[in-house]
C-alpha cells in the first residue's frame, strides 16, 4: 500500500514560512513600538523636570528676561519633540497592531491546512485499514475454501 502523501504539503510549508515571517515582522514592530514609547516618555519626563526647575527659580525670584526667553524657547522645543515622539509612538503602535493581525491571519491559514491534512490522513488510515481487512477476509475465504475441498 502506498504511504500517505498530502498533495498540499508544499502549500503548507509555504504557510509555515509565511507565519514565521509574520512572527519576525511582529517582533520587529513591537521592538520599534517600545523604542518609540521610551522616547516619548523620555521627552515627557524632561518637560516635567523642566517645569519643576522653573517653578523653583520662580519661587526663589531668580528670573531675568533673558532666562525667561531661553526657558520659553527650550520648553517650546521640548513640547514639539514630545508631540512628534507621541505621534511616532502612535504610528508604531498602529504598525504593531497591523503586524499582529497579519500574524493571526497567517496562523489561521496554516491551521486550516494542518486540519485538512489531519482529516485526509485520518481518512487514508481508515481506507488503509478497510483494505487490509478486505485482504485478510479474502485470504481467509480462500483458505477456508481450500480446506473444505
Amino acid at each position: 500500500m502506498k504511504s500517505f502523501a498530502f498533495r498540499l504539503e508544499s502549500l503548507l510549508k509555504l504557510r509555515v514560512q509565511e507565519e514565521q515571517a509574520s512572527q519576525l515582522a511582529f517582533a520587529e514592530a513591537r521592538r520599534e513600538e517600545a523604542r518609540a514609547e521610551a522616547e516619548a516618555r523620555r521627552f515627557d519626563a524632561q518637560l516635567v523636570d523642566l517645569d519643576r526647575a522653573w517653578s523653583l527659580q520662580v519661587l526663589e525670584a531668580r528670573i531675568d528676561a533673558t532666562e525667561l526667553v531661553r526657558f520659553d524657547a527650550y520648553r517650546s522645543m521640548l513640547r514639539e519633540r514630545s508631540a512628534a515622539a507621541q505621534m511616532e509612538w502612535r504610528k508604531r503602535r498602529d504598525t504593531a497592531l497591523e503586524a499582529s493581525r497579519n500574524l493571526e491571519r497567517a496562523m489561521q491559514k496554516r491551521k486550516v491546512l494542518e486540519k485538512l491534512k489531519e482529516r485526509r490522513y485520518s481518512a487514508w488510515q481508515q481506507d488503509a485499514a478497510q483494505r487490509a481487512q478486505a485482504e485478510l477476509d479474502e485470504l481467509g475465504a480462500r483458505r477456508h475454501g481450500r480446506k473444505e475441498s
